[in-house]
């Protein structure tokens, strides 16, 4: 009884985006659920018929982004604005200070600080927010009470410091293993991984292979981040709960698709860091594994989206793991 009482409940949270979002949201918690519980093995034939029903929930929240946003982005796409020029700058943020970073935290910080070449790196924390952006109070407020969750403030932080000052984001759990090809992504207005390779339950998650938040960048005149920090702003002032996790990667999206410069835009990015997701998997692995030694070894990928919420071992048959040495060059 207390378990259907909760899904009633999470239903109802839902209920303003209409009942075919609501429930199709319901369901997809639940299945998301059941994957990450592992009471479904990941390799069941019941994922193909999970894959349709989280992708006709995307169909539906699509289609509420592009009847609220599509105004806003015609607006912007339409109208000569001067635009903030760009910076040399990493953003990272750990809202806590550098002296509470988790130990896999402190290793991606390190990483940056070894790799960001000429550019100049700046850890964002709840101490300083204020220095370089100002955040809406009722933003600010729902973050605070809870009503937006730490994930989707700081999709609004990423946005907004790349929108006021360009330079490239990463998040606080990506680790740099070699500069980046600065100069080269100089080049584009917006720059992002994509054609990320398959990785464990990516079903789950809106145009993850081609656009992720994690590692964004803006030179030039790209009115990409505009558009998706006013877009964030129109929404939270309204709305008390978000539509779908991926709120951000849905808005994108939305932009690329309905804009025709920002989709030239998008279009212009080549392909890279095809290997961003598989690092995690084996950093409890020795680092004479042959998976790890064909991603280093391809040269192709320069940043791995780490995760800090899991313990790793040091060791594996006697042998140093990738864990310990990214830990031992990245002190």
């Amino acid at each position: 009884m207390k378990k259907i009482k909760k899904v009633f409940v999470l239903m109802n949270s839902y209920k303003t985006f209409g009942f075919e979002i609501a429930f199709l949201q319901t369901v997809g918690d639940i299945i998301k659920y059941a994957i990450y519980s592992k009471k479904i093995r990941k390799k069941s034939k019941i994922n193909i018929l999970f894959a349709k029903l989280i992708k006709l929930k995307d169909k539906y929240v699509q289609k509420w982004m592009a009847d609220n946003f599509s105004s806003l982005l015609n607006q912007i796409d339409e109208k000569q604005l001067k635009l903030n020029s760009s910076q040399k700058i990493i953003w990272t943020m750990w809202l806590q200070g550098a002296d509470k970073m988790p130990e896999i935290v402190k290793i991606c910080n390190q990483s940056v600080e070894k790799n960001r070449g000429e550019y100049q790196h700046i850890t964002l924390t709840y101490n300083n927010l204020s220095d370089y952006i100002e955040i809406p109070d009722f933003i600010f407020d729902k973050w605070k009470k809870g009503i937006i969750s730490n994930a989707h403030f700081s999709d609004y932080i990423r946005i907004s410091v790349l929108d006021e000052y360009g330079g490239i984001w990463l998040d606080a759990t990506v680790l740099l293993n070699k500069p980046l090809l600065y100069k080269s992504i100089e080049d584009y207005p917006q720059y992002h991984a994509k054609g990320i390779n398959s990785f464990s339950n990516d079903f789950l998650y809106f145009e993850i292979h081609n656009w992720q938040s994690y590692f964004l960048s803006r030179f030039g005149k790209s009115k990409m981040y505009l558009f998706l920090r006013n877009a964030l702003e129109m929404y939270w002032k309204e709305y008390n709960k978000e539509i779908d996790y991926l709120f951000l990667n849905h808005l994108a999206y939305l932009a690329r698709s309905k804009s025709k410069t920002l989709r030239a835009e998008y279009d212009s990015i080549p392909l890279n860091n095809f290997a961003v997701e598989e690092m995690y998997l084996l950093l409890s692995e020795p680092i004479v594994d042959v998976r790890y030694q064909n991603i280093i070894n391809s040269g192709t990928t320069s940043i791995f989206k780490l995760n800090h919420r899991h313990k790793f071992s040091s060791t594996k048959d006697s042998q140093e793991t990738v864990y310990a040495y990214f830990k031992r060059i990245y002190k």
